[in-house]
């Protein structure tokens, strides 16, 4: 027995599936049921930001009845589903549910890496921007320079939403498509590992 991973906040966390080595890898709606259980467990109990993206969305309380959706309208037309389109399938409503992109969160299939999100590394400042009128202005910096009231003129791809004392903003970061080494070593560690 072999496991796909998802990662949530930097812990590993093993979702069952029986395959093979090269073998396409079939399951049934039985497993996938168990495994969207599972999922939504390690969400509510083990992901850093599942309160905040759950104040966001309150559709994420409900992601194992939109995976099981999604995988049934494939197992209506082919009768089963593959296991690489099970993983892609969890991704894809990852990305559609968790508003926050703070990269604690990552799904590691078999022989493919599915990001919910487009960065790989996230690098924030101590700037945090409110949305008033179609404008960013900044309500925290810790930059002397940057003063509150401030309107934001930078590239928007930047901003990343977050809650800051109970309330929608923005923080100011860069992403970077680097790989995470530390992953990389605690996948190759782990893919040795039994439950």
């Amino acid at each position: 027995m072999k496991y796909f991973f998802i990662i949530i906040s930097n812990l590993l966390l093993f979702m069952s599936c029986s395959i093979g080595a090269t073998q396409k890898v079939f399951l049934t709606r039985m497993d996938v049921k168990e495994d969207c259980k599972l999922l939504k467990k390690y969400l509510r109990y083990g992901y850093i930001a599942y309160d905040e993206n759950l104040t966001l969305n309150s559709e994420l309380e409900r992601i194992d009845e939109a995976i099981l959706k999604d995988v049934d309208l494939i197992i209506k037309k082919q009768k089963k589903i593959e296991k690489k389109d099970f993983e892609r399938i969890i991704s894809d409503e990852l990305k559609k549910n968790i508003l926050i992109e703070d990269l604690h969160l990552n799904v590691m299939g078999e022989n493919q890496n599915y990001p919910v999100f487009n960065h790989n590394s996230l690098y924030f400042t101590e700037i945090y921007l409110k949305k008033e009128n179609n404008k960013f202005l900044v309500m925290e910096s810790t930059e002397d320079d940057i003063l509150e009231g401030k309107c934001f003129t930078g590239n928007e791809r930047n901003l990343f939403m977050t809650i800051r004392n109970g309330n929608i903003c923005w923080r100011y970061g860069v992403g970077a498509n680097v790989l995470d080494f530390i992953l990389i070593i605690g996948y190759h560690l782990i893919k040795f590992w039994r439950i």
